[in-house]
């Protein structure tokens, strides 16, 4: 329990250094589903730049047991891709990282 409460404390103070974007201010109250989706917003800005600011609200799932999906979302009636990640969910890795056309 220790050991995963440091990480997210770590995993927090990281994310929230690095980011001029962020909105969410990072507490131990947040949601795991919160972090991944900080988290993806990071790596989005830093992969894509200020464009991925069409695909928000970033939607995250989590498959199965291991594995967060988080897809960007799309204006109906536009053509076009978004950005899909895969992010695991024990070590917070990134898996996959790409985007449609």
């Amino acid at each position: 329990m220790k050991r995963n409460f440091l990480k997210l404390i770590v995993v927090t103070l990281l994310v929230g250094c690095n980011s001029q974007q962020s909105t969410i201010i990072k507490t131990a109250h947040n949601t795991e589903k919160e972090i991944i989706l900080e988290l993806a917003l990071q790596q989005a800005y830093e992969s894509y730049g200020k464009s991925i600011n069409a695909e928000l609200p970033l939607v995250a799932t989590l498959v199965g047991d291991s594995i967060w999906k988080v897809s960007g979302t799309f204006p109906k009636g536009k053509k076009g891709g978004t950005v899909q990640m895969t992010i695991d969910r024990k070590s917070k890795d990134f898996i996959n990282i790409t985007h449609g056309k």
